[in-house]
């Protein structure tokens, strides 16, 4: 796994990355950031042991190396995501100060908090599944031109990916 800014390696992660997410693929589209676990990425010829949606029916975020997953769905006036193990199958329970949204849209840069919300079965102080019902993100998900990344510390360390929505099936929402 490659960590820090723009190692030969990180810049050919990404060339591959960017293959992958072209060819429909919903890895993570990583810009490297210091704090975040960036991944070398799996070839193109790789398959993927996962779920193409996750238990609630809603878009998956790879973070790092598939290690977790995360899943967006949203509906409506909220926007929720579940931590996932690797397979996208089980939640996470993670620190619930831990997930937030960085976005840019147009000229605009903003960072949207996540709402824990527990789930049966997490510990005290921990979550796997967050919330926001933050208009501005709302509105920049269904914006094909947005750049939306999940930050979200799992144990120590710093996972992150791209929010790709996918505009081809319905959870519950208009477009």
């Amino acid at each position: 796994m490659v960590r820090g800014r723009y190692s030969s390696m990180a810049l050919a992660g990404m060339m591959v990355c960017w293959a992958l997410v072209n060819s429909g693929c919903q890895s993570e589209t990583s810009t490297p950031a210091a704090a975040e676990k960036n991944l070398a990425a799996e070839p193109a010829t790789a398959a993927h042991n996962h779920p193409d949606h996750g238990p609630h029916g809603g878009d998956l975020i790879e973070l790092g190396d598939g290690d977790y997953h995360a899943e967006v769905a949203h509906a409506d006036a909220s926007l929720k995501i579940w931590i996932l193990d690797g397979s996208a199958a089980d939640p996470v329970a993670v620190s619930t100060a831990n997930a937030v949204i960085n976005g840019s849209y147009a000229a605009d840069k903003q960072q949207f908090s996540l709402t824990a919300q527990p789930q049966p079965g997490d510990a005290d102080g921990t979550a796997s599944c967050f919330v926001s019902n933050d208009a501005t993100l709302l509105e920049w998900m269904e914006q094909p031109l947005a750049r939306l990344r999940l930050s979200v510390t799992i144990g120590d360390t710093p996972w992150g990916g791209a929010i790709v929505h996918d505009h081809d099936h319905d959870h519950g929402h208009d477009h």
